[in-house]
């Protein structure tokens, strides 16, 4: 028997100042890292593998005041960084995969505008500059309807992300009626 992966929900303080993320991510991931291996280790023991472990976050749009306290561009840059950052450390700590939602778009349609879709340009140029991170575009929801200003933004990714390799599409989803903490990625996201 194979157990798919152990999924972990974490808050990533995006946008903070790049050494308080690495302080705050290393806390939080040594303790999961710990928990990880005790877990494997005891599925293991009982001929239960464990194929992966990956870390879900909130949406990196998620409203806060910081994202527009700062110009778009510098906002963009830092999440790049910060992204960097992420994968070093998820690395570090023996997580194979980190996904973190683009935006919620369905329960943020009065909200949703130039902002969103310049961030939502640039998931393409995230993912495939990453190796471990996910994302994805939670568009529809039956409480929230359909936003398809993110629709259309969604189906521009995955034609970004098709190209030259297709299988990077596989880094991605548009998503409808996912909750969070739902474990499966490209679509899990943690809201804490």
């Amino acid at each position: 028997m194979k157990i798919r992966a152990i999924t972990i929900g974490q808050k990533i303080p995006y946008l903070i100042e790049d050494k308080e993320l690495e302080s705050v991510m290393e806390q939080s991931l040594s303790k999961f890292n710990a928990f990880n291996r005790d877990l494997t280790q005891q599925f293991n023991n009982i001929a239960i593998e464990v194929q992966s472990k990956r870390l879900c976050s909130q949406p990196i749009l998620s409203y806060d005041q910081q994202l527009y306290a700062r110009n778009l561009n510098e906002t963009l840059t830092r999440i790049h960084e910060q992204l960097a950052i992420l994968e070093r450390i998820v690395s570090k700590y023996e997580f194979d995969y980190f996904a973190s939602c683009a935006v919620l778009a369905d329960e943020q349609i009065q909200k949703y505008g130039i902002y969103e879709k310049l961030l939502l340009n640039e998931i393409p140029a995230f993912i495939k500059r990453k190796e471990k991170f996910f994302s994805s575009l939670h568009v529809a929801s039956t409480e929230n309807g359909i936003n398809l200003s993110a629709l259309r933004s969604g189906a521009k990714i995955i034609k970004k992300l098709s190209e030259p390799d297709p299988f990077k599409n596989l880094n991605f989803c548009v998503s409808s009626n996912v909750a969070p903490d739902t474990p499966f990625f490209p679509a899990a996201y943690h809201i804490s």
